[in-house]
């Protein structure tokens, strides 16, 4: 049984999600220790708990340690077994991270899901939905993936709500070689808004514009339907080969301004550096990429902590080699 530091890097729910996936990719025990143990409240939280739930309903996973505040869970991975789910976080909890601990599974696997996730499509110190829709989907079928995503209903803090429908189909995934950007980027956005005022995703645009001001960017602003007030944007630039990305979601006290100008800068920092993949798809991606078949290449803008803490956790679980070749414009990273 592999014995995982919960509390190293990043420190947070992040390594319980990616362990909780290469568990059963690899059909390796793995015990977590010290889980959450950099965070305020330590321990796993609601999503977390949600998360690891729904291992052992998708497959014949034993977990021991699952409740809230459990600073340390066993993993004793099982088969998959695919069909139609159903599964409810019951908070405002992330879909989209949730699903760090799916996608990758069950399209290594022989099995097919159809899920349905209720919860939180666009919360702090996540992905949005539209991020998942528009930059991490398009990558994954660019490596061959079989993946699609809807989103019924969105999700904001703190009520959740938000309906999400995934489908995952078995395929081969190839490696991934892209190490220059090609062709002229098509910048585009999408604000996403309820029960607030009009003037809040109007700032927002017109903030992420100001920083865009060269790209010719295309944002568009939507009203829709969700069971708490909230608001959020995403910015994509795709090119021929690649699509960087980036999304942040509005909270109370932070200006509409700030929102949307983060955003918009996240973005022209990862295409002013020659990325070929942005930092916060970069410790999505490598997971895939080590079950890819073939030798994988990439540019991002800088490897974070998140990035940094997932190939910890890949060493224990795997044997190909992670490369990272910094230098003063990007990072250089190798899957070989």
């Amino acid at each position: 049984m592999i014995e995982i530091d919960g509390g190293y890097g990043e420190g947070g729910g992040q390594i319980v999600r990616v362990c909780g996936a290469l568990a059963i990719l690899t059909q390796t025990p793995v015990r977590i220790k010290n889980i959450r143990a950099g965070r305020e409240r330590s321990g796993l939280r609601p999503q977390h708990l949600a998360g690891l739930k729904l291992l052992t309903e998708l497959s014949s996973t034993k977990i021991t340690g699952l409740k809230i505040g459990s600073r340390e869970v066993e993993i004793v991975p099982g088969k998959l077994q695919g069909g139609r789910k159903k599964v409810d976080i019951g908070t405002a909890g992330s879909i989209s991270l949730l699903l760090q601990s799916v996608i990758l599974p069950f399209l290594t696997s022989d099995q097919s899901l159809e899920l349905t996730i209720i919860g939180g499509t666009d919360v702090t110190r996540a992905p949005t939905m539209d991020y998942l829709s528009y930059v991490l989907i398009p990558i994954l079928r660019r490596l061959g993936a079989n993946v699609e995503i809807a989103c019924e209903r969105r999700g904001f803090y703190p009520a959740g709500g938000g309906i999400v429908h995934v489908k995952i189909e078995p395929s081969k995934l190839n490696s991934f070689v892209c190490v220059e950007r090609e062709g002229s980027p098509d910048i585009r956005g999408r604000i996403v808004f309820c029960a607030l005022e009009d003037h809040v995703p109007s700032r927002i645009k017109h903030a992420a514009i100001k920083e865009l001001i060269d790209k010719n960017a295309h944002i568009s602003v939507e009203r829709v339907n969700a069971l708490s007030p909230g608001v959020s944007i995403t910015l994509w630039a795709e090119y021929a080969n690649t699509v960087l990305g980036a999304s942040n979601v509005g909270a109370r006290g932070i200006p509409a301004e700030v929102v949307g100008g983060e955003c918009a800068d996240d973005l022209v920092r990862s295409m002013g550096g020659g990325a070929t993949i942005d930092a916060k798809m970069c410790d999505q991606i490598l997971p895939y990429l080590v079950f890819a078949n073939g030798t994988s290449r990439f540019l991002t803008k800088y490897m974070s902590l998140h990035g940094e803490t997932v190939v910890w956790v890949l060493q224990h679980f795997v044997q190909r080699k992670i490369e990272i070749m910094k230098n003063q414009e990007n990072v250089a990273v190798s899957v070989v």
